[in-house]
């Protein structure tokens, strides 16, 4: 059991020694890091100062050109904008077609049939006529046939 601990606390302390060189290193890129990001800062405020002395040099003109290009790529992302709506649109306006398509061949069926029922109960109702008037003729007739029997004395009422 001692040996176990004597071979632990050596290894602690070589991982101790482990980690002060790996600290070292690390502190050393940070440096470098940062050495790096103030040379690249000047680099950047260099790139800036000659891009605005093109545009002096190039005066007016060039500035004039720049901000067409600009505009011209104002209007292209506005048009690209337009026809992505246009198109959502479009395949908006083919399904509400297609719907409507379906509807319309729906409601010509409902129709074809409703106007074969109607057709069938006018039929229906012209022969329900016939018949009443039918009746009414023979109602009259009875009328007319039972008032010839009776005597005339017996109608009237006293």
């Amino acid at each position: 059991m001692v040996s176990n601990y004597r071979s632990q606390s050596v290894n602690a302390g070589s991982d101790k020694k482990q980690i002060a060189n790996l600290e070292s290193k690390i502190s050393k890129l940070k440096a470098e890091v940062d050495k790096l990001r103030a040379e690249t800062s000047g680099i950047e405020n260099e790139i800036k100062a000659l891009q605005e002395k093109i545009m002096e040099v190039g005066g007016v003109k060039l500035r004039s050109q720049k901000a067409k290009v600009d505009d011209l790529r104002d209007q292209i992302t506005a048009l690209n904008d337009r026809i992505t709506t246009c198109d959502v649109a479009r395949v908006k306006n083919q399904k509400d077609c297609e719907k409507f398509a379906k509807l319309i061949a729906s409601s010509e069926e409902e129709l074809k049939t409703l106007t074969e029922e109607l057709a069938a109960i006018e039929e229906d109702m012209k022969q329900s006529c016939r018949n009443a008037e039918q009746i009414r003729k023979k109602a009259q007739e009875t009328e007319h046939v039972s008032a010839s029997k009776i005597p005339a004395n017996s109608r009237s009422c006293p």
